[in-house]
């Protein structure tokens, strides 16, 4: 039973002590499959995904944000997250300044990779897939 219980201690302080390495600012791009995009939309794709500026900005409180600044875009999405499994889950709770519903609000679970300097983020919706990758700053 002790060494049940020390196991779980362990898991928890490192868990705690990952979310406190993963504090800081990130910059993020994304990358698009370009063999999913319509011919006549691949330089418009390439063009915006190269021009797009990803920041995420994760808080001590368990809090994140998270803004997306491109050539004719800027948006903000807030929220909260927890690390799960290896995990960073992040939860919207505002977007562009507005509250978001309850059955509204999306959850993104982020691969934690190389030690905990990158974060990556596979995307199925939208016009192709694409995998977001936030490193630390």
């Amino acid at each position: 039973m002790k060494r049940l219980l020390g196991v779980l201690m362990s898991g928890f302080l490192l868990a705690g002590a990952m979310a406190q390495d993963l504090v800081g600012v990130w910059s993020g791009r994304y990358q698009v499959d370009m063999t999913k995009v319509a011919a006549e939309n691949r330089q418009m794709v390439a063009e915006m995904s190269k021009s797009t500026r990803l920041t995420m900005r994760l808080r001590k409180d368990k809090t994140f944000s998270v803004e997306i600044v491109g050539k004719n875009q800027k948006s903000l999405t807030q929220g909260t997250y927890r690390i799960e499994k290896g995990k960073l889950v992040t939860t919207d709770l505002k977007r562009d300044g507005k509250a978001v519903a309850a059955a509204n609000r999306r959850n993104a679970a982020f691969t934690i990779a190389n030690g905990g300097k990158s974060l990556t983020l596979k995307l199925d919706r939208g016009p192709a897939p694409a995998v977001l990758t936030f490193t630390k700053q």
